[in-house]
């Protein structure tokens, strides 16, 4: 949900395309919450408790922006001339 994905969604298609289930029905079941509320909040207080982290520490978290690889130091600027010196080289070879 964090992330706008749900996965109901792959899965239930799948039975739609196998003919499993009718397009209507997965329709209904996707209107559904994938979750009732307390195991919402019974897996919330199971994952702080596994992090170590309060209740109020976890809810900040999950209401902050999603954050990309892009947004941590990497090295993917070298990486990328590292490609372009191997195409280079490779097409200096023909």
């Amino acid at each position: 949900v964090k992330f706008g994905y749900d996965k109901r969604m792959a899965h239930l298609a799948s039975l739609v395309v196998s003919g499993q289930m009718t397009r209507a029905a997965a329709k209904a079941e996707l209107e559904q919450p994938p979750f009732d509320a307390s195991t919402i909040q019974e897996d919330k207080e199971y994952f702080a408790k596994k992090l170590g982290i309060s209740m109020n520490e976890f809810e900040s978290i999950m209401a902050e922006r999603p954050k990309f690889y892009s947004d941590y130091p990497n090295s993917e600027k070298a990486y990328g001339m590292l490609r372009k010196v191997g195409r280079a080289a490779k097409s200096a070879l023909r």
